[in-house]
């Protein structure tokens, strides 16, 4: 055996967390060695800390009781290479889960008004609370999620005869999407925005 990588983590309890009060389990550290990046490897140990969270395993080989239930997975001032993969392991654990039904079925209609909207806050709880995730993660995952939606109509509307009249419906569902992931990070980012004073 040789090292390829670890992480540390961190429990500390949550007793005043909505929607339920918990063990909130933190990535400080999550490292692969340069010779075994881009290998599966990080995805690899992300996918192990969300399966201690659900108690289907633990560092001792034991499962979890209700009492001490982890309620959440967050990470520590993640950089950059690490936010992307965090970014595509919560994105395919929304695409496969089983209990996300609802929140799911809102991001592959492109032709419905919902599609463009919102996600409804009661949901975006419920699936943060389902995948053991923060809320920001189940936004961002259901972002990729239709865009994946928005890339599969356009692929149909190009093979189409109907050029000049999918390009315009095609540009309106781009300029769509955009639109909708800038409101969540205005959103998100409004303090710092408001702290520059001017749009300049």
């Amino acid at each position: 055996y040789s090292l390829v990588g670890y992480t540390t983590l961190f429990h500390f309890n949550s007793p005043f967390r909505k929607p339920k009060p918990g063990i909130v389990m933190r990535v400080c550290q999550a490292i692969v060695l340069p010779p075994y990046q881009r290998g599966g490897h990080g995805s690899m140990m992300l996918n192990e800390v969300y399966k201690i969270a659900e108690g289907r395993s633990d560092i001792d080989g034991s499962t979890t009781s209700g009492s001490d239930e982890i309620v959440e997975v967050n990470v520590e001032d993640p950089c950059p290479g690490f936010v992307s993969l965090r970014n595509k392991v919560d994105f395919r654990r929304f695409q496969n889960s089983s209990n996300l039904g609802s929140l799911q079925s809102l991001c592959t209609g492109v032709d419905s008004n919902a599609f463009w909207s919102p996600l409804p806050e009661d949901l975006v709880a419920s699936g943060a609370a389902n995948l053991r995730v923060t809320p920001q993660q189940i936004l961002i995952a259901s972002e990729m999620s239709k865009l994946c939606a928005v890339e599969a109509k356009i692929k149909v509307l190009r093979s189409s005869n109907e050029i000049s009249t999918n390009e315009e419906t095609i540009e309106g569902m781009e300029k769509k999407y955009r639109l909708m992931v800038k409101k969540r990070l205005l959103k998100l980012h409004r303090e710092e925005l408001g702290a520059c004073g001017s749009k300049d």
